[in-house]
């Protein structure tokens, strides 16, 4: 367990909205995200990890494939970090890997790509089993998407599966969570077109 008290200086790192975050061995990774520089949104590839045996912050000197806000991570207690979609600021993305920390290194193992783009989404995972939910398309959707997926990540060869859409309509940044059996939306907001 980690006192609030215990996690270091980082002064320096800029507030970031919508980072990929999750935990890999020993190490807890911050990456991409957006942040206002002067009054411009710049979108980040940059990674900073807090190494969890010294309490010490750090940049990582390797960026994230591409500058990445507003996907869904998830701490997989043994794979790493599966990341699933996210912005650019100017699309949204459908790519899907796994981040690791091993031995200093970043590494990156592909997933398949989610059918479609996906930002402001949720997500839990429950065991193996990925489940991604709502978001948006497009920067300029008119509305946030029912659509629920899953993707089972022990497959030898995985692949997303759409479920039942959510009941009451499209949801967007909603907090996810799951008593280990069934997915649990909570909050979020709906976009309404025009």
């Amino acid at each position: 367990v980690i006192e609030i008290t215990d996690l270091g200086n980082w002064a320096q790192t800029p507030r970031l909205e919508g980072p990929v975050a999750g935990r890999s061995g020993d190490h807890l990774i911050v990456a991409g995200g957006r942040s206002l520089d002067d009054d411009v949104m710049v979108w980040n590839d940059t990674v900073h990890m807090l190494d969890l045996r010294s309490g010490q912050w750090h940049a990582h000197p390797d960026p994230l494939p591409r500058p990445t806000a507003h996907a869904i991570s998830l701490t997989h207690p043994t794979h790493g970090i599966v990341v699933v979609g996210g912005t650019d600021g100017t699309r949204h993305h459908a790519e899907s890997f796994l981040l690791r920390q091993i031995d200093g290194r970043l590494e990156y193992e592909a997933l398949p790509d989610l059918p479609v783009p996906c930002a402001h989404g949720s997500g839990v995972l429950i065991g193996d089993m990925v489940c991604v939910v709502g978001g948006t398309t497009s920067p300029d959707a008119g509305t946030a998407s029912a659509r629920t997926w899953t993707l089972n990540s022990s497959e030898h060869e995985p692949v997303w599966i759409e479920r039942a859409p959510l009941p009451d309509g499209g949801r967007m940044l909603a907090v996810a969570g799951t008593d280990g059996r069934r997915l649990l939306l909570l909050g979020g907001c709906e976009l309404v077109d025009g």
